[in-house]
């Protein structure tokens, strides 16, 4: 069979066109395989990048957690020598170990002449005269008794007893009290 030079010339038409949209076909994956490469080494830098940020802000964490530690240790070690040094301090013994201001005498001295003075002399200037006939010991007398001490006075106040009737102070109440009342005890 013979081939006619048309029919020829049409297959090598198709070979040729069929071997440049080959080419074609292989440079456009080509090409968008260097594009999709050159998109994936932008992200890997990307990446590097927060990885180089992630590792300085951990480097930097790492070191304030380091200081933080430290400091931590330092205050341990500064409570411990303030515990330690507490420990070797003697506690001070009663209720009325605190030691009393000019303040704590001044309203010690103005509850008593609002409270006791009804029925104890509670100052020698005392313009009340108490109802209690005879009256109740005077606080001088009672301060100046052997047995009398600040914390036996605080707690004798601060317990109801069955003749005097509770006057139900509180406990900075009856310290201020006791420490007005310690000022009448004549010296020795």
């Amino acid at each position: 069979m013979a081939v006619s030079n048309g029919v020829l010339a049409v297959a090598a038409i198709v070979i040729v066109v069929a071997i440049g949209t080959e080419t074609y076909v292989r440079q456009r994956d080509v090409q968008d395989l260097r594009q999709a490469i050159a998109g994936i080494a932008t992200k890997i830098d990307g990446i590097d990048a927060a990885v180089k940020q992630a590792n300085t802000a951990a480097a930097q964490a790492g070191g304030r957690a380091d200081e933080a530690a430290a400091a931590a240790a330092r205050a341990k070690e500064t409570a411990d020598r303030a515990a330690a040094a507490l420990a070797a301090t003697p506690a001070p013994a009663g209720p009325m170990a605190r030691p009393t201001t000019a303040s704590d005498v001044a309203a010690g001295r103005d509850r008593a002449l609002l409270i006791c003075a009804v029925c104890h002399v509670v100052a020698p200037d005392q313009q009340i005269t108490p109802v209690l006939q005879p009256p109740a010991p005077d606080f001088h007398g009672i301060v100046n008794r052997p047995s009398t001490t600040a914390d036996s006075l605080h707690d004798f106040l601060m317990t109801p007893h069955g003749k005097m009737p509770d006057p139900m102070l509180m406990d900075q109440q009856v310290k201020e009290l006791v420490a007005y009342m310690m000022t009448l005890r004549d010296h020795r």
